[in-house]
């Protein structure tokens, strides 16, 4: 009885994983960028709320800075763990 048990028990651990990775997000986390980027820019960013996190998805996000100067950031998804590369598009520093 112990030995079904624990095989029962074995089977809906094995069912919970694979239905969490079945269902995990596949979004980026767009809060996560724009912070980043604002940080390296010194302004405060906005991008979109959602955007999905596969390899060469590219979306665009805002700058705005204390000055008043807006400028658009181009950002590329280079993998699906969701790995990223950005880069001013217009009005730099």
């Amino acid at each position: 009885m112990a030995l079904i048990s624990a095989a029962v028990i074995a089977l809906v651990l094995v069912a919970g994983g694979i239905t969490v990775w079945l269902t995990r997000p596949h979004d980026l986390d767009t809060g996560a960028v724009a912070s980043t980027i604002g940080n390296r820019l010194g302004a405060t960013v906005r991008c979109p709320a959602r955007e999905s996190r596969t390899a060469g998805t590219s979306f665009q996000c805002t700058a705005h800075y204390a000055d008043g100067r807006t400028v658009r950031i181009a950002v590329t998804v280079r993998s699906d763990a969701g790995e990223y590369h950005w880069q001013v598009l217009s009005g730099g520093r």
